[in-house]
């Protein structure tokens, strides 16, 4: 039985040649969408990979680890008023 994403939902069985090339205008229509998303999730998933390498990297528990998990805000760099004196 088709789920409620299966294609079959939307297109019978083809029965003529004028049926075959409307399908395949949609299926061309849609498919550099199809391209351009697949393409995009590529990258997000590199960068998460990339991500997780770096975080296997960290000492759990350091700053750095810490900011890069957003468990603390990254600090800003101090101005000549931010320093202690000497």
């Amino acid at each position: 039985s088709p789920t409620p994403f299966s294609p079959c939902r939307k297109y019978a069985a083809i029965s003529s040649s004028e049926q075959r090339q409307s399908y395949k205008n949609d299926f061309n229509a849609e498919y550099n969408e199809y391209r351009d998303l697949h393409a995009r999730i590529e990258r997000i998933t590199r960068r998460f990979t990339q991500l997780d390498a770096k975080l296997k990297q960290l000492l759990q528990g350091s700053e750095e680890y810490k900011v890069e998990t957003g468990l603390k805000p990254p600090e800003k760099a101090r101005g000549a008023r931010g320093r202690a004196a000497a």
